[in-house]
């Protein structure tokens, strides 16, 4: 009767607040299967699905509408062409992505019935022990028994641990990319519990709905109508892996989808390149001239229907209306010249993209052997506009800089300790003040102990080897350094904290932790040592620490932070308070409850309760930590800025920490003059900004502006053009003190006034938002977790390896593919042209001139396969030449090698090449006769025509290549072979009569006819004379970049030798 009671009571609350939480009762097995399973489920297709599905997505394309368009059409009467060439093309484009996307699905199939099927130990009551259940079986509410080394199945709330202190640790490397262990701890109030007790209905879990936050979680437990608050500490997330624990007993609180790891698996939002949209523009533009010529020639063919039909009879020309008649030819000619829009143009832009992100990934100048990684391309995609970048922004920590902090100097009662040429436990200074005789010996022994105390670093002994866990380099600096300072952290958990000080161990109790965010800037502790004495410690930034310090030489500590600053030393301000019983008291009390509350805001709100006891601080001293710059990082911005590449530094630290690293990594050279910023009011940075922009800057300027005024000038849109206008007179620009919200817009501000393609990169989750609001993202796979890099489309090891990536492979990759696409266009344009000229011989009926299966497999067979090769491997200048004369690379940003008017100059080509395959083989054969007297008729000659397109086109890429290799000859003797091969098995009578009834044994005849080896031979070369010509006089009359550095090489190599042959 109680427990049906408790039950009513529970399921009122249910109704209540489960809209804003999710609450879990035990063992209330019939609430709690409403959550979602523990199914896992990343496959796209099954066997019934695949097909239609693939389509689907497919048929998202436009191409592939108008392709299905043409070959529906091509059923009909009115198609001149045989449908199931079309039909036939068609579909094999749509089969190869088809079983691409099949293939790749059935990898993911393998995936989730592993993960799904793997055993774990769950708690049966019936049974009263633990039994192996598979992992899709578990459910909300279930308890758990984790082993050690085994990955978490669920997001589990840690009741129990085989620690006796209810410490478990757990590697986190699948969620965050962090390899250093973290410390999880049992909720205190279950860790007394007996196991049975985990499942009586007395028990109710109340918590956040599922949210991908992975760094925010809140909850309350309630064990006989009394409450307890959970944090995310008691949390264990699915993907970590419990380490150095023997197991762990919890409750399932997240399943399946609605886990932390599955929720942070969606998709980055999509982004399409500059040439993707330009390519997409040129379609849209040959859609409409095709539509042009097929409206024009049917109107023209109609007209001359219209007037001579009548003396041609025998022909028995259709009868209908003349504007039914009208469109009917227009689709007749639309089918006719459908390749004018190539049919696997997007399948094989794809393939050269994929080769492409390959040749990244395997090369050995982004591999670093630190960590073992390579260069990784998560997206294909955008791989050409690393080619095009004219904006860097860069986060400073951990992307130009090594993220291993060193404790180089303090500042302590008005005296600053340390050098950067030693370590700072050899200052004799600083060790003669730990001294208990020493005046300073209390300021001292109080700043070691803040160090040591306020922070988030775990100690642990593994195997007699003290270790410590810490996310932030700068704690563990301060922790470690404390520690071989005679104040070691020995013990923490969400009680006490045990520190070795100089004289003996101490333990102290920890009431509260208020951690560090980026909108605080600041983490505190609230203490009580072992003599009862409570105290508030607090560290964080000088600009808000400085405003809660009432006592103390603020004044010498202020200079000492402006001088670290300009040695690029990172700092932190340290204080201290003395609490009273009564403000403890009260400030606890309320503490206490916030911490219980079912509400969202939690956080939030303790959080703001902090504020309320972070006053009035007593200044214990200053910190300064040196953070090395990476090697290679000042070499690779030379040669990136060299590149006319603008490059911005977005990072949270001082003006003057900034402007010292911005000088030592090179973004600002010592000629350089540094225009700053640094203005309090928006009227003032107006000012300011307007100032400058009536000055005449030097070309040689770097600007500095820090967070205050950039947010005056990004909460208005004229003072942003004016700063981006201003900015972009020099070469490079520092933003400090800035937030992560402030770079995302900082980014934004370089997309919406420039027409540069913008690189965001970054090491940090705090970088995400630009990484993602850029053109394109590179995450830095350093020792800040995997988030950038999960969120960037590309993934380097050093900020160094960034000039590979964009002079190297970047360059490669637009100029290839511009090659590649511009070819692609043009060999269609040459085969539809060489048609569209047979339409003046027709009356403009739409007949056609090649076969049909003649121009379906052109593009698809014959001519791809030497453009795809050629194309990929394209190189006109080494890494070393490119290093050497970064800019090169300015043809990129510029879009020199893929724009309108270069297409249309190819089309122009295409145009002349396709008269010459005309139009020879039709003067030069209609009118002849061969050995039996029989006049050449018009599948003969289309036939010579098309053996002289090939040639044609091929000779065309010879021409336009500028690196020959073995398998650049291979595939251009491959493409003619096939199309021979092709051509002969066709002539067979067994093989044309089904595909090709009009091909027997016309080869044959084709070949053995001396006038078509003339033509074949000596046509393609006539054909390509003009593109001779036009390269010739380019290089004479308008000297490309590239054509003036090497000769300019050339000529000092010559100049050198002649110096050297002269000296001897």
């Amino acid at each position: 009767m109680e427990a049906n009671s408790r039950s009513n009571i529970y399921s009122k609350e249910i109704d209540d607040t489960s809209k804003s939480h999710r609450i879990i009762i035990m063992p209330n097995k019939h609430h709690n299967l409403h959550f979602c399973s523990n199914t896992i489920k990343t496959s796209r297709y099954n066997l019934l699905t695949w097909a239609p599905k693939s389509l689907l997505f497919q048929f998202k394309r436009i191409n592939n509408i108008y392709f299905l368009v043409i070959s529906i059409l091509s059923l009909f009467k009115l198609s001149p062409k045989n449908p199931w060439s079309l039909i036939g093309t068609f579909a094999l484009v749509l089969l190869f992505t088809m079983f691409k996307e099949g293939y790749e699905d059935i990898a993911r199939h393998r995936q989730d019935k592993e993960v799904n099927r793997t055993k774990y130990l769950k708690f049966q009551e019936s049974e009263g022990k633990f039994v192996p259940e598979s992992s899709e079986n578990i459910r909300v509410g279930d308890i758990l028994k984790i082993i050690d080394n085994e990955s978490l199945p669920a997001d589990i709330l840690i009741a129990q641990s085989s620690d006796q202190k209810g410490i478990a640790f757990v590697n986190t490397m699948n969620l965050d990319g962090e390899t250093n262990l973290k410390e999880k701890i049992a909720v205190p109030s279950l860790k007394p519990l007996a196991l049975l007790d985990l499942g009586n209905d007395e028990m109710k879990i109340t918590t956040d709905l599922p949210s991908p936050d992975l760094v925010k979680w809140t909850g309350t437990l309630d064990i006989k109508s009394k409450l307890y608050p959970l944090s995310l500490k008691n949390l264990l997330l699915r993907g970590c892996i419990l380490k150095n624990t023997d197991f762990i007993v919890g409750v399932a609180i997240y399943t399946g989808k609605e886990s932390k790891i599955v929720m942070n698996s969606k998709k980055p939002p999509f982004k399409s390149s500059r040439m993707q949209r330009k390519m997409n523009i040129i379609l849209y533009t040959i859609f409409a001239l095709q539509i042009s010529i097929c409206v024009i020639f049917a109107g023209v063919g109609q007209s001359w229907l219209d007037k001579d039909s009548k003396n041609h009879s025998y022909l028995d020309l259709s009868s209908a209306s003349t504007g039914e008649a009208l469109v009917l030819r227009i689709f007749t000619f639309l089918i006719a010249y459908s390749n004018l829009i190539p049919i696997s143009l997007y399948v094989t832009v794809e393939i050269v993209k994929l080769f492409l992100s390959w040749l990244i990934e395997n090369d050995l100048e982004m591999y670093y052997d630190k960590n073992n990684k390579h260069a990784i391309a998560r997206v294909s995609d955008l791989v050409e506009e690393l080619g095009q970048v004219g904006f860097i922004f860069t986060d400073k920590t951990g992307t130009l800089t090594s993220n291993e902090m060193k404790f180089k100097k303090m500042w302590l009662n008005g005296q600053i300790y340390g050098n950067l040429s030693q370590k700072i436990t050899e200052c004799s200074d600083l060790i003669e003040t730990l001294d208990p005789g020493h005046l300073d010996y209390p300021e001292s022994i109080r700043f070691l102990e803040i160090m040591a105390i306020c922070n988030s670093v775990f100690p642990t002994d593994q195997k007699g080897v003290k270790e410590y866990f810490a996310t932030s380099p700068d704690e563990l600096a301060l922790v470690t350094t404390a520690a071989s300072l005679k104040m070691e952290l020995i013990e923490k958990n969400d009680e006490k904290i045990i520190i070795k000080n100089v004289e003996d161990y101490e333990q102290w109790t920890l009431i509260a932790e208020i951690p560090f965010t980026s909108d605080r800037r600041r983490m505190s502790v609230i203490i009580k040592n072992p003599k009862g004495q409570a105290f508030i410690f607090t560290k964080g930034a000088d600009t808000v620490m400085m405003e809660m310090i009432s006592e103390g030489n603020k004044g010498s500590a202020e200079d000492c932070l402006r001088d670290f600053a300009k040695e690029g030393l990172r700092t932190l301000v340290l204080a201290y308070r003395e609490l009273d019983k009564k403000e403890l008291f009260e400030w606890e009390e309320e503490y206490n409850r916030l911490s219980t509350l079912a509400n969202e805001n939690r956080d939030d709100l303790i959080l703001t309760h902090a504020e309320s006891i972070e006053k009035n601080m007593v200044l214990s001293g200053v910190s300064a930590v040196e953070d090395k710059l990476q090697d290679g990082v000042g070499e690779a911005i030379k040669v990136l800025i060299g590149a006319e590449i603008k490059i911005w530094m977005l990072t949270g630290d001082k003006e003057e920490t900034a402007i010292e690293i911005a000088r030592s990594c090179e973004l600002f050279s010592p000629t350089m003059t540094i225009f700053e910023i640094f203005e309090n009011t928006s009227s003032d940075v107006e000012n300011k900004i307007q100032s400058l922009l009536h000055t005449n800057i030097p070309e040689n300027t770097g600007f500095v502006v820090n967070g205050l005024s950039l947010t005056y000038i990004l909460n208005d849109e004229e003072l942003k053009k004016s700063f981006i206008s201003l900015a972009l007179r020099g070469k490079s620009c520092v933003c400090c003190r800035v937030s992560p919200g402030q770079k995302m817009h900082v980014v934004r501000l370089g997309k919406q006034f420039t027409k540069f393609i913008t690189l965001a990169i970054g090491d940090g989750a705090n970088d995400v938002s630009m990484i993602q609001e850029a053109h394109i993202g590179i995450g830095i796979s350093g020792k800040e977790g995997s988030q950038a890099t999960q969120a960037a489309e590309f993934s380097l090891s050093q900020f160094s390896y960034l000039k590979h990536l964009l002079l190297h492979h970047g360059r490669l990759a637009y100029k290839r593919l511009s090659l590649f696409i511009l070819y692609y266009f043009y060999k269609n344009f040459a085969s539809c042209f060489t048609e569209i000229w047979f339409a003046l011989f027709n009356t403009f009926s739409g007949q056609i001139f090649f076969l049909d299966w003649l121009p379906q497999l052109y593009n698809t067979f014959w001519t791809s396969w030497p453009c795809l090769t050629i194309c990929s491997l394209e190189q006109d200048l080494t890494r070393e030449k490119v290093f050497k004369y970064p800019k090169m690379y300015g043809a990129g940003h510029k879009g020199h090698y893929f724009n309108i008017k270069r297409f249309w100059f190819w089309v122009l080509s295409s145009i002349c090449h396709s008269v010459v395959c005309f139009f020879l083989p039709v003067f030069g054969l209609i009118h002849g006769v061969d050995s039996s007297g029989e006049e050449k008729w018009l599948w003969w000659i289309s036939t010579v025509s098309f053996i002289m397109l090939i040639h044609v086109v091929n000779l065309k890429i010879i021409i336009e290549s500028s690196f020959w290799n073995f398998y650049s000859v291979i595939s251009i003797i491959i493409g003619i072979v096939l199309f021979y091969v092709f051509v002969v098995c066709m002539n067979t009578w067994a093989i044309s009569k089904v595909f090709q009834p009009e091909m027997p044994e016309l080869f044959f005849e084709v070949i053995t006819n001396g006038k078509v080896w003339i033509l074949i031979t000596l046509g393609p070369i006539f054909a390509v004379i003009p593109d001779f010509l036009v390269d010739s006089a380019m290089k004479v009359f308008a000297i490309s970049p590239i054509t003036k550095m090497l000769l300019k090489e050339k000529t000092s190599a010559e100049n050198m030798s002649m110096i050297i042959a002269e000296s001897k």
